[in-house]
């Protein structure tokens, strides 16, 4: 999978079994960016929680991430837009989007 964690690029392998939803460790690029204040640390939150992901579902076009103790990682919605299908993070601040393409 891949994806836009607000500032910078993110790969990561991800296996699906069922509702089984288990994400490895998250690569990226990891530029500096200025835009705004605490950007780096609300990405670095993001690829920290996604790695905790152990189930997931999708209702419509939401999709949902639990750990395993059943806490929320992230509620995503999915956009259609004309280059890609995107799912973001609804957790969005300071105008920055957290994405993930699988």
């Amino acid at each position: 999978m891949s994806g836009s964690s607000s500032c910078n690029s993110y790969q990561a392998g991800y296996e699906v079994d069922g509702n089984s939803f288990t994400i490895g460790l998250p690569i990226s690029i990891m530029m500096a960016c200025a835009e705004s204040v605490g950007i780096m640390e609300q990405e670095q939150e993001y690829l920290t929680a996604i790695g905790t992901a152990a189930t997931h579902q999708i209702s419509g076009d939401s999709k949902e991430v639990r750990t395993a103790e059943r806490s929320i990682v992230a509620s995503f919605q999915i956009v259609k837009s004309i280059q890609n299908h995107c799912i973001t993070d609804r957790r969005k601040s300071n105008g920055n989007i957290n994405c993930m393409e699988i």
